[in-house]
């Protein structure tokens, strides 16, 4: 298991751990800001950053653009 630093745009968004190619607990809400948490529009953005984040890493990349954000991580 390695730790997982997540930035979005720039900014730190959060640490977690990479488990198997899995990002697993980081408290990190990824995507654009404003989203209707009611409908679950929130949650779905983050889910689909995390997803793009953990196919960037097994691609061998070091950062990924998803719904017009960038992301990149250090993994140690």
């Amino acid at each position: 298991m390695m730790t997982i630093t997540i930035m979005q745009d720039g900014v730190w968004a959060g640490t977690g751990q990479l488990r198997g190619g899995v990002i697993e607990d980081c408290a990190a809400l990824l995507g654009p800001a404003g989203l209707d948490h009611a409908t679950g529009a929130q949650q779905e953005a983050s889910e689909m950053a995390y997803a793009a984040i953990e196919q960037s890493i097994v691609a061998g990349q070091a950062e990924c653009v998803c719904d017009g954000h960038r992301y990149t991580w250090v993994i140690e």
